[in-house]
């Protein structure tokens, strides 16, 4: 990697806005990782009016079994679409050029940078919100019989085998009858609100 590259660094917290950074080596990545680093990449723009490119990320390549293990990084993990843990620093690896990858880094679209900043970290602050409250519905739901234990039961196991990878799905993919005790763990703690503030 030769001369000065600008990126940016997704941190772990959710609704904190990626940093821009600038990269002159690789020492540079290490340090806003934490060391040493895998490189994962995806795909991104709008094909239409010719706005794609390659999206390059470097992470710690020991997050996931470090003792303990680096935070998720939510924003950089719905991003590429696998579960990645800690800082994760962000460059183009499309060649201004050639409009093709080669393996070398290119300055990060300020587009995308702006699309992140103003858009994607709150989109994905309010995905976290909500799927807390609709656990902590769930829950609520349970402790006050309002769900059975076999329903609740049903909920915890469809969540837990949902692939590593699915950290970007929706509620629409789940099973219908998961969908249903939800909607039902939602309107109990809605009615349980609305009681307790009369």
């Amino acid at each position: 990697m030769l001369g000065i590259t600008m990126g940016a660094v997704i941190g772990t917290e959710i609704g904190h806005k990626p940093e821009p950074v600038v990269v002159g080596d690789i020492a540079d990545i290490q340090e806003k990782v934490g060391g040493h680093f895998d490189c994962v990449r995806i795909e991104c723009g709008n094909s239409e009016d010719g706005t794609v490119f390659t999206l390059v990320g470097y992470v710690h390549d020991e997050g996931r079994i470090m003792e303990p293990p680096l935070d998720i990084n939510l924003v950089a993990s719905m991003i590429f679409n696998q579960e990645l843990r800690g800082n994760c620093v962000i460059l183009s690896g499309t060649n201004p050029e050639t409009k093709a990858y080669d393996g070398e880094n290119y300055d990060l679209p300020s587009a995308f940078y702006d699309y992140l900043c103003e858009s994607f970290t709150k989109e994905v602050e309010k995905s976290v919100a909500f799927t807390q409250m609709l656990a902590t519905a769930v829950s609520m739901a349970r402790r006050n019989d309002a769900i059975t234990e076999a329903e609740y039961q049903l909920t915890i196991d469809t969540v837990n085998g949902l692939s590593e990878n699915a950290v970007g799905g929706a509620i629409d993919g789940l099973p219908d009858e998961v969908k249903a005790i939800m909607e039902k763990a939602m309107k109990f703690m809605v009615n349980r609100v609305f009681e307790q503030g009369e």
